[in-house]
This record gives structure tokens, C-alpha cells and sequence, in this order.
């Protein structure tokens, strides 16, 4: 047990020893005042401007960039607008011109004559392919011409009645029909 307590009693010293060599630290304010100067002058002179430029500079490029930002959009939007505007004129040119050339009147006159009379033929196959011309655009995925008061409906497809159209080529739920055909109620 000696040997224990000569160790620690060398180590005590030794600890003891080493806090009676270092004085703390006393820090005299006086010595440093040029150097506390020295950076609260750097500070209001070089790095407050540089903070105030670098948030006039941010805020001015967020304007900048934001503003542009809506010249663009509205640009687009603008152009997007006109370009729609022009494909409906477009597809409305092209339904005028369908109904114009198709000459409805004879074929709705024609109708009413013999079913086998070849000019009323002709002009449904006119009207049938002024049809597909109109649906290979970009607007039209389907168009089909409805005669209110005749049994006749014509698509790019074929010419046939209502009830075998609805049935076989445009089918329609029954639920949906009575909606669908007062649409068509009165109409020339």
C-alpha cells in the first residue's frame, strides 16, 4: 500500500505544482482599445457599405429579373392567345366554307327526291369528304352534320340515320340522349 499512496501523493505535487507556475490570465482593456477601434472603424467604414450595396444589389436584380419574368409570361400568354384566336377563325372559315360549299340546300332538297338520285350521291360524298377535311385539323376530333328535321346524319365516314349513327358510330348512353337531342330540337 506504500507503493499506492507514494504515487498519488507524486501526482498531487505534481498537480499542485503546475497551478502555483501559471497566474491567470488578466486581461488589461487598456492595451487593446487601439485594436477595438481599429475594427469598429473597419466595421462602419468598409463593411456596413458593403452589406447596404449588396442589398440594394439584390433587391434591384430580384427586380430586374421578376419584371422581365412578367414581360415574358405575358408575351407568351399573348401569343398563345393570338395563335388560338387565328385556329378558331380558322376552323370557323372552314365550317362556313363546308356548309357554304357543300350547297346544303340542294342536298337537303335532293334528299327529298329519290334516295338513289346521283346528285344528291355526289353531293354527300362532297360533304362527306369537306367533312374530313375539317377533322384532320388540329381543333376537330369528330364532326358530323345533324339534319334536325331528316333522318340523316353525315360524318367523314358515312351518310345514314340517326338512330343507326348513335347506335353503331357515335354511341351514346341512354342516360345521355335526351340531353344530347334537345340540343337539336328546332334547328335548320
Amino acid at each position: 500500500m506504500s507503493g499506492l499512496s507514494t504515487y498519488n501523493d507524486k501526482k498531487r505535487d505534481r498537480l499542485r505544482g503546475t497551478s502555483e507556475r501559471y497566474a491567470p490570465i488578466q486581461i488589461r482593456y487598456d492595451e487593446y482599445r487601439p485594436l477595438l477601434a481599429f475594427f469598429a472603424s473597419y466595421f462602419l467604414l468598409i463593411l456596413t457599405p458593403v452589406v447596404a450595396a449588396s442589398v440594394f444589389t439584390y433587391s434591384f436584380v430580384v427586380r430586374i429579373i421578376e419584371n422581365d419574368a412578367a414581360k415574358l409570361s405575358n408575351s407568351t400568354m399573348r401569343n398563345f392567345s393570338d395563335r388560338t384566336d387565328a385556329l378558331f377563325s380558322s376552323l370557323m372559315t372552314g365550317m362556313i366554307h363546308t356548309l357554304g360549299a357543300a350547297n346544303l340546300a340542294s342536298l337537303l332538297a335532293a334528299a327529298d327526291g329519290a334516295p338513289e338520285n346521283p346528285h344528291h350521291t355526289e353531293l354527300l360524298h362532297a360533304l362527306m369528304e369537306q367533312l374530313g377535311k375539317l377533322e384532320s385539323g388540329e381543333l376537330v376530333s369528330s364532326a358530323f352534320l345533324y339534319a334536325a328535321d331528316r333522318d340523316l346524319v353525315v360524318d367523314y365516314r358515312t351518310h345514314t340515320g340517326k338512330k343507326m349513327y348513335f347506335a353503331h358510330y357515335y354511341p351514346l348512353d341512354r342516360a345521355d340522349q335526351p340531353a344530347f337531342f334537345s340540343h337539336f330540337t328546332g334547328k335548320k
